[in-house]
């Protein structure tokens, strides 16, 4: 897939980032989530994400504030009780919740590497984008080429007559933060 990278937009606000929780992930791919983070709080943006102060989501976080951002942290009432939440909080009933309100607040979406459920969450924005649910840009974050064997999956898809070619053409996989217009 080809970089697809739109001119600057001054109407995006808000960032929605989707990311892991976990810990000890790979230097790069944490250092991609810091920069992430950090470019959003420069340039004075609201970051809109799972609201988890752990792993890449606290990173991210950390450096939108470090940096003059807004965070909002969108998480559902579960995890807010084991206490594991952004200072900041959207509560909300579940995971299926937190998505929707997410697209809702969205201007635009990246996503860093994660596991099944920023997977579940890219597949979602996808999918409801196709049907026009929303028009939120779509940028996957190819940190060590984590989203290749995503990206190789639905062009076989589309070769295959599963998905079609203008959901392959709307997602931007880029590997460089400066290619993500905001």
């Amino acid at each position: 897939m080809k970089e697809n990278v739109p001119a600057e937009s001054p109407c995006i606000q808000n960032v929605a980032v989707y990311c892991s929780s976990h810990e000890g992930l790979s230097p790069a791919v944490e250092k991609a989530a810091h920069e992430l983070g950090a470019r959003i709080g420069y340039r004075e943006k609201t970051l809109v994400y799972g609201g988890v102060s752990k792993g890449l989501m606290e990173i991210v976080a950390k450096a939108v504030k470090e940096n003059g951002g807004n965070v909002v942290g969108v998480v559902p009432k579960y995890m807010e009780c084991r206490g594991r939440c952004s200072d900041k909080c959207i509560e909300c009933e579940g995971l299926s919740e937190r998505k929707e309100i997410m697209m809702r607040e969205a201007d635009i979406a990246v996503a860093l590497p994660g596991g099944i459920g920023t997977l579940d969450e890219v597949v979602t924005l996808l999918a409801t984008r196709q049907v026009g649910e929303h028009a939120v840009p779509v940028y996957l974050l190819d940190v060590e080429g984590c989203w290749q064997p995503f990206v190789s999956l639905l062009q076989d898809w589309q070769e295959r007559g599963f998905v079609s070619k203008t959901l392959v053409k709307g997602i931007n996989v880029v590997d460089d933060i400066s290619s993500i217009p905001f």
